[in-house]
């Protein structure tokens, strides 16, 4: 797994507790596969604000507006002028096509991208009184279960 934060309001603990929320939620995924391939699940999570999440949802959703969290399988593609994906754009050129052609052997199945908004999760946190480490973990999880093809 592959984190990267580019925003000081992400704290030490708030950037570990995404990070063993992932891991659990990869754990489940890897033990809920009925044909295990015995190579590691692997993703990249990047931990962001307001600013960046309002030009993520822009490009590839077309909306306008910041949002908590967005997750993006390493099989979706952007639009054709684009061919690389999403992964190209989040971490400069690591995307995930990269991996699987020249590293899938040692990282394993790359199943794609979470961006995290710190603002985004605390307006949500605030408006319907959640307990912070509690919904942070949920909408981790809930991205890497997105990744791995499970649906509402």
């Amino acid at each position: 797994m592959r984190l990267q934060t580019e925003s000081p309001l992400w704290t030490k603990e708030k950037t570990e507790q995404v990070h063993r929320a992932a891991q659990a939620a990869l754990t489940f995924v890897a033990q809920g596969n009925p044909t295990p391939t015995h190579k590691p699940l692997s993703l990249s999570i990047l931990c962001t604000d307001d600013t960046r999440m309002r030009s993520l949802n822009r490009r590839f959703r077309d909306k306008d507006t910041a949002c908590d969290s967005l997750a993006f399988p390493a099989t979706q593609k952007e639009s054709s002028d684009n061919s690389n994906g999403f992964s190209d754009n989040l971490s400069d050129g690591f995307s995930g096509e990269f991996l699987g052609e020249f590293l899938g052997e040692f990282l394993g199945e790359f199943l794609g991208d979470i961006a995290l908004g710190c603002q985004g999760l605390q307006r949500t946190i605030e408006r319907h009184r959640l307990d912070a480490c509690a919904h942070l973990s949920h909408m981790t999880i809930h991205a890497v279960l997105h990744l791995a093809g499970f649906t509402h």
